[in-house]
């Protein structure tokens, strides 16, 4: 997942990619204690979502990976042939 990078601020960790002038957030996690972290996800306005999922960093990094592989896929910006173009 070279596409990725981190940013830190604070007790948030963000998942993103993109150039600086149009970034794409994936996901973040918020630290909750000395070792659990909070999963959050973007919305589609643009807010964070918090998830029922509270873990260490490693595992919140692997749930993220296994079961929500398509928040931290290279998103392609020719979405063009997404649908038949008679519709």
């Amino acid at each position: 997942m070279t596409h990725l990078r981190v940013r830190k601020r604070g007790k948030i960790l963000t998942l993103e990619s993109g150039p600086a002038d149009a970034v794409v957030r994936h996901a973040r996690m918020k630290r909750d204690t000395v070792h659990l972290w909070l999963l959050q996800m973007p919305t589609r306005g643009g807010r964070w979502e918090p998830t029922p999922f509270r873990d260490t960093l490693d595992k919140l990094v692997e749930l993220l990976v296994t079961q929500f592989g398509w928040m931290v896929a290279h998103w392609d910006d020719d979405l063009g042939d997404t649908s038949d173009p008679e519709y």
